[in-house]
């Protein structure tokens, strides 16, 4: 593509690209331009999205060459289609950006999550208990009181008192 081809189509968008010191939307001053550096045939088609003026698209022909109004519809539409992408890219980083933060919320409450459950310990599976005594066989075949146990697997603490039932028996001295 030679460097005549290359300046027949540009995009303006927020000013960042193009011709220099033209606003984007400054369609005329664009045209004035380009007719002094030799394109006699120039459009210009704002690129707009739903709530603002993204820039323009501007086509523009060597002296000789006439833009047509089947070239002011194909620019019309490329530069919809241009705003559509624009207006993708920046929904897109935004998505990007609330999934970001929706990750950074999950790893937080996993650590979270993972503290808290590293904090409690469960007992599990089948309990060996004396019948008779109630002590509690661990896994070396030696025996505890329940309240060892449980507070060797769960670190709960106990605290004494006496129910109505044991209360009514060690009353009349029948324990």
């Amino acid at each position: 593509m030679t460097a005549g081809a290359n300046r027949l189509l540009r995009v303006l968008v927020d000013g960042e690209t193009g011709v220099r010191g033209f606003r984007p939307a400054d369609p005329d001053a664009v045209r004035d331009r380009l007719g002094r550096t030799g394109y006699t045939s120039c459009l210009a088609v704002a690129v707009r999205s739903s709530d603002r003026d993204l820039g323009l698209l501007v086509v523009a022909a060597p002296e000789g060459a006439a833009l047509r109004p089947a070239h002011h519809q194909i620019a019309e539409e490329v530069a919809r289609q241009v705003a559509i992408g624009i207006e993708q890219a920046a929904l897109r980083d935004r998505i990007q950006r609330h999934a970001a933060e929706l990750e950074d919320r999950v790893r937080e409450r996993t650590r979270d999550l993972q503290a808290a459950l590293n904090s409690v310990q469960q007992l599990q599976g089948l309990l060996p208990i004396c019948a008779w005594c109630k002590k509690v066989r661990d896994d070396q075949d030696y025996w505890h009181d329940v309240e060892h146990h449980v507070a060797a697997h769960t670190g709960a603490r106990f605290s004494r008192g006496i129910c109505p039932s044991c209360f009514k028996i060690q009353a009349n001295g029948d324990g």
